[in-house]
């Protein structure tokens, strides 16, 4: 048990509760919501009244704000249990020629009918990338294709497949990802940007103000140059160097973004880039600050005298931290260390017979930590040859390759790979209609799930890699807004009982403001162990944070009570 305490605490009576109904009136009643009007308890008389707020029953904690924790065991707070267990109820695959989305349940096999993704009578246009939210949802990039088509949105259904909100990013969205905190980062080929949302709060974080929508801060910029975004603010965007073309996105355990794209060098060559980002943050995701420091730190390529193919595509990152790349116009596997240090690069075991050489699209990795690569195969003549995957073990020996076939049913043109919770391998292509799943262990048994069109994606289709990789450090907070009453009240102290199993912690931070609404603009302050004083001065509204944080596989924390002391002046 971790308390923090302060050095008094009167014992509350009737008489006492009683007392307060009288105060509250002399105060004010207070405004906002009701959930602001706090029980508040006096337990001093005279001139100068001293309160204090408990938190303490489900009641309480019930009139702040969760975000990741719940209170299940009543009368505390713990982080959500869904981010402890590793769970792929559903796989989102998006058919990108008809512009729509099927889910299918990893368990069943059932299929639920195409979501045609539209949000308020605007269509997704050619969507393909995706990422899985801790909430089952999937978020959708809408890369657009080109003039007439183009696009810039990223749209998000929920998990009954109902589509419910949407962003507007740079155009043509081929890199999409979520991060520990939930939020969104959204890679564009146009432009050359990379953006930060906040689904919970709808705010852009990183981005370019238009019309439409004000971001906080720029969008980051992949490009050498600096010359990013739009240059005529028409549609389409002129791209004048060919864009970074991000082709995979992914949030690693340690905080930092990484996107595959590419990048002009010194003599004009086209050059594939692994761009590394600072989307670390200090806090719970919320401080301002942080979204500001976010930033390129990092790029990275295939040397030359490594490998007699460079080019990249899609990637994932394994339970090390380690990344790994699919080979685009190649038929090979690339392998970084976290620290942008080339590994090395591996054959794949596509057929790169006839008049088209086997590609490597999708990448994903399974919990023993093995890497599965999504091969196209090509073309026989005028007819495509059935697709496969290939798995490799950590260190990139290759284990086996497996056609993607069952009976008649057959994948052609191979881009997306996934594994789910039972380490079956999900794969699709962009040249069939069909999905097929299998159990490494026994490849001869296929289930192939007709999906009524071609999908074109090879990211994280079924949340494994957020919920194994990027969340391993596992981030929720509870806030809550408390209301003294008094036009110029004298903060006191904070204490709290939490438990902290090891490598788990339990923070609280505050801000206060004279007005509710000024809060929200305020950095948040640190509360030390047993403060003579809050950091604030005399003002109405003081705004609690609490965070939770655990590291890797260790258990929750918890927050049993947390009780604020205050005192104002009433007039007799």
């Amino acid at each position: 048990m971790h308390r923090k305490a302060s050095s008094w605490l009167a014992p509350v009576t009737l008489l006492g509760a009683i007392a307060v109904l009288i105060v509250s009136a002399a105060l004010g009643a207070g405004c906002g919501s009701e959930n602001d009007i706090a029980p508040i308890t006096e337990v001093t008389g005279g001139a100068d009244k001293d309160f204090m707020r408990v938190y303490t029953e489900n009641v309480d904690f019930d009139e702040g704000t969760a975000l990741g924790v719940n209170h299940d065991r009543a009368g505390e707070l713990r982080l959500d249990l869904d981010m402890f267990v590793l769970d792929t109820p559903y796989l989102w695959a998006p058919l990108f020629q008809v512009n729509k989305v099927v889910r299918v349940d990893t368990v069943t096999g059932e299929m639920m009918d195409p979501v045609t993704l539209t949000f308020k009578g605007e269509t997704c246009q050619n969507p393909s990338r995706t990422t899985v939210d801790i909430g089952y949802g999937v978020w959708m990039g809408c890369r657009g294709g080109g003039a007439g088509a183009s696009d810039r949105k990223v749209i998000h259904l929920d998990k009954n497949g109902v589509v419910d909100q949407v962003f507007k990013a740079g155009w043509a969205a081929r890199a999409v990802a979520l991060d520990a905190f939930g939020h969104l980062w959204v890679g564009a080929s146009f432009d050359g940007t990379v953006w930060e949302f906040d689904p919970q709060t709808g705010d852009c974080l990183r981005g370019e103000t238009t019309a439409d929508q004000v971001c906080r801060h720029p969008a980051i910029c992949l490009r050498p140059d600096g010359h990013c975004g739009s240059v005529t603010r028409a549609d389409p965007i002129d791209r004048a160097d060919d864009g970074t073309f991000p082709y995979g996105a992914m949030v690693d355990q340690f905080g930092y973004l990484w996107i595959k794209g590419a990048g002009r060098n010194a003599a004009g060559a086209l050059v594939h880039m692994l761009y590394r980002i600072d989307a670390t943050h200090s806090g719970d995701g919320t401080a301002d600050a942080d979204h500001a420091n976010h930033k390129l730190v990092g790029s990275f390529s295939v040397p030359a005298d490594k490998c007699a193919c460079t080019a990249m595509y899609g990637m994932t990152i394994d339970l090390r931290g380690d990344i790994w790349t699919g080979g685009s116009s190649c038929n090979d596997v690339k392998h970084f260390k976290n620290d942008g240090t080339f590994v090395g690069c591996y054959q794949s075991g596509g057929n790169s017979q006839g008049n088209g050489q086997s590609l490597t699209r999708g990448v994903a990795v399974d919990r023993d930590g093995n890497i599965w690569v999504a091969d196209t195969n090509g073309y026989q003549g005028s007819l495509p040859q059935v697709g496969s995957v290939t798995q490799f073990d950590p260190n990139g020996r290759r284990l086996q390759t497996v056609l993607l076939e069952s009976g008649d049913k057959k994948v052609y043109f191979t881009t997306g790979v996934g594994i789910d919770m039972y380490g079956n391998v999900w794969a699709m292509g962009s040249s069939s209609n069909y999905i097929i799943q299998f159990n490494p262990q026994n490849t001869e048994e296929k289930r192939a799930i007709d999906a009524t069109s071609g999908m074109y994606t090879y990211s994280d289709m079924l949340g494994t890699s957020l919920r194994t990789v990027t969340t391993r450090q596992k981030v929720a907070t509870w806030t809550a807004i408390l209301d003294s009453r008094s036009s110029a009240p004298t903060w006191k102290s904070i204490e709290w009982a939490a438990k902290e199993p090891t490598d788990t912690s339990v923070s609280v931070n505050v801000r206060c403001a004279s007005e509710r609404d000024g809060l929200a603009s305020l950095p948040w302050l640190p509360v030390d162990d047993n403060p003579d004083a809050l950091p604030c001065d005399h003002e109405r509204y003081l705004q609690l944070r609490v965070t939770f944080n655990a590291k890797g596989t260790a258990g929750s924390p918890s927050l049993q009570d947390l009780t604020v002391r205050w005192s104002a002046y009433v007039a007799n």
